[in-house]
């Protein structure tokens, strides 16, 4: 599919933590450029990213593949974080049948998030 230019993702930093939430859904037609900016961004040195998919009411196969390459980035690469949060039913039950789901990333708030993000637990 080829690169429209549009902005996919938001990203919104603050003290330290970047809070990414896509304008679309998580879907094939967005995916290429879903991925594009999404890498660029962490290229730049941002390492701890939290997607607020509250505005995501759709997610397939080729979204989940963007998630699962910039989470193995973050995490393998840069030794950052990435966290998920806000997901409608129907999309997190799709997150809780991949690999995302044992990684312990999936929040219900963006409370819960932020804290995974600033100390790397809940407690």
């Amino acid at each position: 599919m080829a690169l429209t230019g549009k902005e996919i993702l938001e990203f919104t930093e603050q003290d330290g933590v970047s809070w990414v939430v896509p304008l679309e859904n998580l879907d094939f037609e967005f995916a290429d450029e879903m991925k594009e900016q999404l890498m660029s961004y962490i290229q730049q040195g941002h390492k701890r990213l939290a997607f607020d998919l509250s505005k995501s009411e759709f997610i397939d196969s080729m979204g989940l593949g963007v998630l699962m390459i910039a989470f193995a980035h973050l995490r393998t690469q840069s030794g950052g974080r990435l966290a998920l949060f806000g997901a409608s039913e129907e999309v997190l039950e799709v997150l809780k049948l991949t690999a995302l789901k044992g990684q312990g990333i999936l929040f219900k708030s963006k409370d819960e998030a932020e804290q995974f993000m600033r100390h790397g637990n809940l407690n």
